[in-house]
Order: structure tokens, then C-alpha cells, then sequence
């Protein structure tokens, strides 16, 4: 009995870190999207800045 709980608790702690880990992958992934999209933003608007491409961004949304 004591076992059947134990393995239940080990593979519950197993799951949460799984889903912590995918979450933590997709922040990762949206960073770096948001990261490439900004350097994009000033490499191609010709005299632009961090504050309008953001605003460029805000207002894609």
C-alpha cells in the first residue's frame, strides 16, 4: 500500500516537472521570437527605434 502511494507521488512530481520543462521551452521560444522579430523591426524601417518597432508590435497584435 505505503509503495502504490509512493510510486503515485514519484510520478506525479515525474509529470509536473515534464510540464514545467515544456513551459519553460515554450518562454524560451517566444523570447527569441520576440527577440528576432525586434532585430528585423530595426534592421529593415529605416531610422527606427526600440520604442516604435515595440509599438509596431503592440500593434500587430
Amino acid at each position: 500500500m505505503v509503495g502504490a502511494l509512493l510510486a503515485g507521488e514519484i510520478l506525479s512530481l515525474y509529470l509536473l516537472c515534464v510540464q514545467e520543462m515544456q513551459r519553460a521551452e515554450l518562454r524560451r521560444q517566444l523570447l527569441q521570437a520576440q527577440s528576432r522579430a525586434l532585430s528585423e523591426c530595426l534592421a529593415s524601417l529605416r531610422g527606427s527605434t526600440i520604442a516604435r518597432c515595440h509599438r509596431l508590435r503592440v500593434a500587430v497584435r
